[in-house]
């Protein structure tokens, strides 16, 4: 069975199922690449916090609500 696409392409049903399977596979890698950047992010702030004065703290939080206010408008949430 062939479709037309939006751009009026034809497109056999077996190359659309293909490339949702694609599509949903880079889904889930770009959320999981998301999940373990947090993780990873937050234990550096843990470890530097064990390392760091209390003042000092103050100001790596400072530093560090630049990168993650684009990383909240970058994932829209």
């Amino acid at each position: 069975m062939v479709k037309k696409t939006c751009t009026g392409e034809r497109v056999s049903v077996s190359e659309a199922i293909e490339l949702a399977r694609v599509s949903v596979k880079g889904g889930f890698n770009l959320f999981y690449g998301l999940i373990i950047s947090t993780i990873i992010s937050a234990l550096g702030i843990i470890f530097l916090a064990r390392l760091l004065s209390p003042s000092k703290i103050g100001i790596l939080a400072i530093a560090v609500i630049a990168p993650n206010l684009f990383t909240l408008s970058e994932t829209g949430a």
